[in-house]
Order: structure tokens, then C-alpha cells, then sequence
């Protein structure tokens, strides 16, 4: 059995001969612990894989990751860089003020410039189950683009920009979704992070309100091309699963 055929059977509720194994390992483990991290890999192959990512640099993008410097990534959003595998730092969002939604489009370039004959042809090379280089997450670049704490108020009052902006993402998440359903890979990412240890992040009413129907567009879009979802969120999101089943 190839791992793509163990996770297929696992994800259909089919007996299988062991787990389906993947393992996400922090950038700065794998710098510091190279070896043990190598031998895990040996020992312990992963049965999911990701093909690197096609998509073009977009308008804004400037600048490459380096020891103490900045970029600014295809959004806008300007990172500050210490050092390799270390976590990086925002220290501009190009809409922390709202005032600036008007002159403002996301880099639905990179999606056009998007090259996936390599993906495919990674894909049927594979005989692991391969998932999109890329996660769908709305609520991860309303964060990025504003800062979270205004996104959370924005979204608890109403405030009207906040909800245009949010169109404006999920008009960019669907043209990333429908790239991928046409490809070779097996699924996709959703991930957006919508509790901390004591719950939700936002009430439940704006979230099946506002962010449900998103992800419902999402999950029609990749299984009417045979695609499998996961779905990936940091924190106690109990109230949500019924909603997301």
C-alpha cells in the first residue's frame, strides 16, 4: 500500500495497516536540530508531502530574506528579518489604517504568473499524498494586513471597511482554490487559527455569519474536483466543529 492509498483508505474510514504519519517541524528545530531531524525523516518518512510553491513574486515583493534586514512580501506587509529560521516580525501593515482600503487590491498577480506543470508532474512522480505548497486562511490575512487586534474589533462592531476587505480576500482565496482544483494534488490547507486555551476568538454568530460561508464555498469548489480538505486552526475551537463537519 502507497502512502497516498493509506491516507485515501484512512480519510474514507477504511481499515489501514498503521496511521498516516506527517509531522510539522518548527523552522528553527530543524536548523538546530538538523541531524535528529534528518534521522526522524529516515526512520519515520512523512506519508503527506508539498511540492514547492509556484506562484510568482507579486508588485509589492521586495527585498530577500537575510540576516537583519527587512522585505516586504507579495501583500504589502513589511517583515523584519533577525536571523535564519528565527520567526519574523511585521513591522508595517499596508492597512492598519482603513483609510487606505480604496487604493488597495491583494496580488492576484501571483496567482496569474502561477506555473503548476512542475506541480503536476511532481504529483504523478509521488506515491505520497500531496497536498498544495499553500493554506486558504481569510481571517490569517485580514490579521496580516491590519494587525489582530483592530481585525477582532472590526469584526464584534460591524465596521463596515472591515467587511469589504473581507471580500477582497475571499475573492483573491477562491482564484487560489480554483487553481489548485484544477491541478494534480490530492488536497488543501483551509487553516485559520479562531481560538486561544479558553475559546473562541470571536463570537460564534459572526464567525458562521461572516466566515462559514467562505469555507463552504471553498470545500465545494475542491470536492466537486475530487480534492480533500483539511482543515488546520490553533486553540479551543469546540463550538465550532459541529458547524465545520
Amino acid at each position: 500500500m502507497t502512502s497516498r492509498e493509506l491516507v485515501l483508505r484512512a480519510l474514507s474510514n477504511e481499515p489501514v495497516d498503521r496511521i498516516p504519519r506527517d509531522l510539522w517541524i518548527d523552522p528553527q528545530v530543524a536548523i538546530d536540530r538538523s541531524d535528529d531531524v534528518a534521522e526522524i525523516e529516515v526512520r519515520f518518512p512523512a506519508d503527506l508531502v508539498r511540492p514547492e510553491s509556484p506562484y510568482a513574486l507579486g508588485a509589492c515583493s521586495a527585498g530577500k530574506r537575510a540576516s537583519n534586514g527587512q522585505i516586504t512580501d507579495s501583500w504589502g506587509c513589511v517583515w523584519q528579518v533577525s536571523r535564519e529560521g528565527q520567526e519574523e516580525q511585521i513591522v508595517e501593515r499596508p492597512l492598519s489604517d482603513l483609510r487606505n482600503l480604496g487604493k488597495y487590491s491583494p496580488p492576484l498577480e501571483c496567482l496569474k504568473g502561477a506555473k503548476l506543470t512542475k506541480v503536476d508532474r511532481f504529483c504523478e512522480q509521488s506515491h505520497r499524498f500531496v497536498l498544495a505548497p499553500v493554506e486558504v486562511s481569510p481571517l490569517h490575512w485580514l490579521q496580516q494586513l491590519r494587525g489582530p487586534e483592530l481585525v477582532r474589533k472590526d469584526l464584534e462592531s460591524g465596521v463596515k471597511g472591515i467587511r469589504t476587505l473581507l471580500d477582497m480576500v475571499h475573492a483573491f482565496c477562491q482564484a487560489e482554490v480554483g487553481l489548485w482544483a484544477g491541478s494534480q494534488v490530492d488536497g488543501m490547507v483551509l487553516g485559520d487559527d479562531w481560538g486561544s486555551a479558553d475559546g473562541l476568538l470571536v463570537p460564534q454568530e459572526v464567525w458562521r455569519e461572516l466566515f462559514r460561508p467562505l469555507y463552504r464555498e471553498y470545500c465545494k469548489t475542491l470536492h466537486d474536483h475530487d480534492k480533500m480538505v483539511f482543515f488546520r486552526s490553533s486553540g479551543n475551537v469546540t463550538e465550532l466543529l459541529g458547524d465545520m463537519v
